[in-house]
């Protein structure tokens, strides 16, 4: 990090919640100097550049105390994903370890992408500079906006696949929308089972969708990074049928079956609390006031 940009000609105001026209710069240098640290420094050190604030002591503890922070987990080659489904909800919310405000959010999900890609540059699947894909989903369109600032300063992203559930008419640069119908998340949950044996979480199922549109429209051999945003477990009766084609309306007998077809670890937020079983979607900015804010950026 060396110097500051002006992202935004202003700084934007949504509902109270601001996010400033300028914001620092990633040098190659500084990412370099990021892959030698661990996954607690990572965080710290760009989401404070970011936001300009400290990180709070309890997100500092809970960053210290995650049993799985944040890992690369890669199921074929050329597809990352990155598991944000450890902590207290089993879900992606708990990385977000400001949400005070839309900055704090930003902040907070900008330094989870700069750690995945030291990840991956550890694991030699990328050198430092090669560019790379994002595949995410409307469910939380302030991802979107983060990865989208993120590629502005610093993290070489080439192309952010975005699912909605509504066609988008607005042509973005870097920015391939595709509309998906809920009839399809089963099937690519299923599917992706029997491609990768990886089960999907319900959400994140959404963000494959575009990915595999873009791949047959457009010739692209960049790697994707694809955050899984959700435990399967909270979706166990749906998934299990995905995966197996059962049928099982007792949960904890259902979450018995998918560990025992999956291997996939039961989270203990879970298996201790029989009634976090379901995803509560996060309140997010709309994707059209997300796209409005992309438009502004100089």
């Amino acid at each position: 990090m060396s110097k500051y940009i002006k992202l935004f000609k202003q700084s934007i105001n949504i509902g109270g919640s601001f996010l400033p026209a300028d914001f620092p710069y990633f040098t190659e240098a500084f990412i370099s100097k990021l892959c030698e640290s661990d996954f607690c420094e990572r965080i710290t050190l760009v989401y404070e550049a970011v936001s300009n604030r400290k990180l709070s002591q309890q997100a500092f503890k809970n960053l210290e105390n995650a049993q799985y922070p944040a890992s690369v987990v890669s199921v074929d080659d050329g597809l990352n994903l990155i598991e944000l489904f450890d902590g207290s909800n089993a879900e992606y919310g708990d990385y977000i370890f400001d949400k005070s405000d839309l900055l704090g959010e930003v902040s907070s999900f900008i330094a989870v992408l700069f750690s995945a890609y030291c990840d991956l540059i550890e694991s030699e699947q990328l050198n430092l500079g090669n560019k790379f894909n994002v595949a995410l989903t409307q469910s939380d369109s302030t991802l979107l906006l983060s990865a989208f600032i993120a590629k502005k300063i610093g993290l070489p992203i080439s192309v952010i696949t975005i699912a909605t559930t509504k066609p988008i008419k607005d042509a973005i640069k870097g920015c391939y929308f595709y509309s998906f119908s809920e009839s399809e998340i089963d099937e690519v949950i299923g599917d992706f089972f029997d491609e990768y044996d990886y089960p999907l979480d319900v959400v994140s199922a959404e963000s494959f969708i575009p990915l595999v549109s873009y791949l047959s429209d457009c010739d692209d051999e960049n790697l994707f990074l694809m955050p899984a945003l959700v435990s399967p477990y909270k979706f166990t009766r749906r998934v299990l049928k995905a995966v197996t084609g059962k049928n099982e309306i007792d949960v904890l007998k259902a979450e018995r079956l998918l560990y025992s077809e999956t291997a996939m670890e039961i989270p203990s937020v879970i298996s201790s609390n029989n009634n976090a079983k379901f995803f509560a979607k996060r309140k997010s900015i709309p994707l059209q006031d997300v796209i409005q804010i992309i438009k502004q950026c100089i």
